[in-house]
């Protein structure tokens, strides 16, 4: 399966790229999907985009935080089913995939894009 990411190449360079995701079948207690919303930190990201930040090294992934539907679900999981919307610290990039512990269950009534700011 082919996914889309976002990196920073090297200072001041944001590139959309495309990566096949590995073959790997899902892990017992994992969880994976499409994203659907992710967060943008207008600091931390500009910051990094600007190579102000010392820790980090380029090229680098961006992003945080990210809401996806949850669509293969490992057989110990038990906190989330397929369809759930998922919290997770996910890059900007268009299919996550973590471990159960990593996802907090989004409520139905709240709103993708505002999980990112109400979840932890």
């Amino acid at each position: 399966m082919k996914i889309k990411k976002i990196i920073f190449k090297a200072r001041e360079e944001a590139l959309l790229e495309t990566e096949e995701m590995p073959d790997a079948p899902i892990g017992d207690d994992e969880i994976s999907g499409s994203t659907l919303v992710s967060a943008v930190s207008p600091g931390t990201e500009l910051a990094v985009y600007r190579g102000l930040m010392k820790a980090c090294h380029f090229p680098c992934a961006s992003g945080y935080a990210a809401v996806f539907e949850a669509e293969c679900i490992g057989s110990n999981v038990k906190r989330f089913k397929a369809g759930d919307r998922v919290f997770c610290m996910g890059n900007h990039k268009s299919f996550q995939r973590i471990r159960e512990c990593d996802g907090i269950l989004v409520p139905h009534a709240l709103p993708a894009e505002r999980a990112l700011w109400a979840l932890p």
